[in-house]
């Protein structure tokens, strides 16, 4: 029980962006656009930039009730010659960080 509280983070528009980067294999330095909540689908829009810094792929999150696992489906592929994948899945840490929070 007490590994569920420790592993896991709380799920929110910065968090989200960052674990979906970084599972995604999108560039960590720069500015990370916070994921948007569409009440819509139930989804969040998360936006990854590319590790050439090249542009942004657009994905669709979606978290899984009660935890803070999730499931992204790439929507929009915006770099140029960047090979993100179409689909990525990982959970928001308790110590979910970017190095640009080190700044």
């Amino acid at each position: 029980m007490l590994t569920r509280w420790v592993v896991h983070g709380t799920v929110d528009r910065d968090s989200l962006a960052v674990s979906v980067t970084d599972v995604a294999g999108g560039s960590a330095l720069g500015y990370q656009p916070p994921c948007n909540f569409l009440p819509g689908p139930g989804a969040w829009e998360c936006e990854v930039p590319a590790p050439s810094n090249s542009g942004q792929d657009g994905y669709l999150v979606r978290v899984t009730p009660g935890t803070s696992c999730w499931t992204a489906t790439r929507v929009y592929d915006g770099s140029e010659g960047d090979d993100l994948p179409d689909r990525a899945d990982g959970c928001v840490r308790l110590w979910q960080w970017s190095p640009v929070d080190l700044l």
